[in-house]
């Protein structure tokens, strides 16, 4: 399922999913869920049922192998996280009751696992379960492994204990083990016993069960109540849907008709959808991006720094935003959005053409040269963003000829790392260095040449893992300002990612931390409910 939005549209990618680093986490986390009641939910509640709109079909149903952000629906109904992010960006109790750093410098994490909980199959949530678990996602070959840290160890000092190790620093070990990340997503013995079933059904500890029987392939995805659920009392559905809607247009007739309660907009229907008195959420989640490899490149022009430079002066961004939609875009300078930790205003790229222009004749190419450039239709619906970012290329020479992928992110994901492409486009996400690095420089769709670290971006980068507080700010901020320099991810426009609600929807919030909001959390408080 892929990076609202990596499969699909803006919506669709919060599937790479954006990098979190959630505030201060204490030493210790609260040692049980608060507010869980024994009791089953009433039947009136579980007679529910609850459909979202999502603008792609998931890259896997095994979480192993699926995506994030918005995404993360299609395995978050079925598989429960060790710990949970809520969406106001507090990490709350879920598999894991209790969780904490152990020795210093951020290397080894350990969790405390809930006794009481099973799988599907009907097998005891156990540590040993856990790790047999997490040690199958880093080598499952899933798109999400270069985010989760260098683990060194998982091991199960005891029943109830699960121990992770880091091979170097790992600030955000809490964010990693949610769910969006993958490896905390646990999977049960018969599911890891034969991962080709987990495409057609689940074998988790979530609210919800896979149906395949009553799901389509690219339509619709069925799920339905777990009778064995830890918390009863947090199902308040009975049946929980996911339609694959791409088509803005569609998504809107499918909210106002109430086919769907939940679905992610687009800006040529924000003013229809406030119209139709829906709740609209907007929080900043993408921010577009060229990535220009910055070796091995298949323009031999884009290896010189001057140029990528140049072309990080060359976009009119304020233009760019205007011309995509200024409600919901607005320019970005820098390889972090404004609110997150290590951002530096102003160490980016602003508009200057004149000196995008001398660059480009310093670096040899004052009369421009043609660059092959990928990118999708599932996230820049129509390829909106990536025409007017190239367009502004055309001011200092640069001639693009675009391919388009419109199949899926997956095949995008595979012809960004082709070797045929100078130039590919994408939105970026992350509200911390921590994770914005982890993000940009693993092999993949943001490193598609997958080259090396540039060793100073790496020592900046070992320093400020092992950092806290300030000290930890002051070391992201210098790997802001390497990154910048480097040229190597050249930032365009930042895009708010509007999603519409039923007004009959209850428990659905959002923030800048956590923009992704998912139907269902470890307590009743934290699961969506109808009216």
């Amino acid at each position: 399922m892929l990076v609202s939005r990596v499969h699909a549209s803006a919506r669709s990618f919060r599937s790479l999913r954006r990098p979190l680093r959630y505030g201060a986490l204490p030493a210790v986390a609260a040692a049980a869920v608060c507010g869980v009641a024994p009791g089953a939910a009433s039947a009136a509640s579980r007679a529910n049922s609850l459909a979202v709109q999502f603008a792609g079909p998931p890259i896997s149903l095994n979480p192993a192998l699926g995506g994030n952000g918005g995404s993360s629906v299609f395995t978050a109904l079925d598989y429960d996280p060790l710990i949970y992010l809520t969406s106001s960006g507090k990490f709350v109790p879920d598999l894991a009751s209790s969780w904490q750093y152990v020795g210093k410098h951020n290397r080894a994490f350990e969790m405390t696992i809930r006794s009481g909980v099973k799988f599907t199959d009907g097998s005891p949530v156990t540590a040993q379960a856990v790790v047999k678990s997490m040690r199958y996602f880093l080598k499952a070959g899933g798109q999400l492994v270069g985010n989760v840290g260098s683990i060194s160890s998982i091991t199960a000092p005891n029943r109830h204990t699960v121990m992770v190790r880091y091979k170097t620093a790992n600030p955000d070990a809490p964010g990693t083990m949610d769910q969006f990340y993958g490896i905390g997503e646990i999977i049960g013995p018969k599911g890891l016993a034969n991962p080709t079933s987990l495409l057609t059904s689940s074998d988790g500890t979530g609210q919800y069960i896979y149906d395949n029987g009553a799901s389509t392939t690219n339509s619709v995805y069925t799920y339905k109540r777990n009778p064995h659920y830890f918390n009863p009392s947090a199902q308040h559905f009975n049946q929980v849907q996911v339609k694959v809607i791409g088509d803005p247009s569609a998504v809107l007739s499918a909210m106002q008709t109430g086919q769907v309660q939940f679905a992610g907009g687009a800006p040529n229907t924000l003013a229809a959808a406030q119209s139709a008195g829906l709740k609209i959420f907007k929080q900043p989640f993408f921010q577009w991006e060229l990535i220009i490899p910055w070796q091995k490149n298949v323009v031999p022009a884009l290896n010189n720094p001057k140029v990528r430079q140049a072309i990080g002066y060359a976009l009119n961004r304020r233009a760019i935003a205007n011309a995509v939609g200024a409600s919901i875009t607005s320019p970005a300078t820098e390889v972090l959005m404004p609110k997150a930790n290590g951002y530096v205003k102003g160490s980016g790229y602003s508009y200057d053409l004149a000196k995008a222009k001398q660059l480009m004749a310093q670096a040899g190419y004052a009369n421009g040269f043609t660059v092959p450039v990928l990118t999708e239709s599932l996230i820049d619906v129509n390829s909106t963003i990536s025409q007017a970012l190239t367009q502004s290329l055309t001011a200092i020479g640069i001639k693009t000829q675009m391919t388009v992928i419109s199949t899926g992110i997956g095949q995008f994901a595979t012809a960004a790392q082709s070797g045929q492409y100078g130039i590919v486009i994408f939105p970026g996400a992350g509200i911390d260095m921590y994770q914005v690095a982890n993000q940009l420089l693993p092999p993949g769709i943001f490193n598609p040449a997958h080259l090396p670290t540039p060793p100073a971006i790496a020592k900046t980068l070992s320093k400020a893992y092992g950092a806290t507080g300030a000290a930890q700010t002051k070391l992201y901020q210098r790997a802001t300002r390497q990154l910048n320099a480097l040229g190597a991810w050249i930032p365009g426009v930042l895009a708010l990612s509007p999603n519409y609600v039923s007004p009959k929807l209850q428990n659905v919030t959002e923030s800048f931390v956590n923009p992704n909001p998912l139907p269902v959390g470890p307590t009743s408080a934290l699961s969506w409910s109808l009216k």
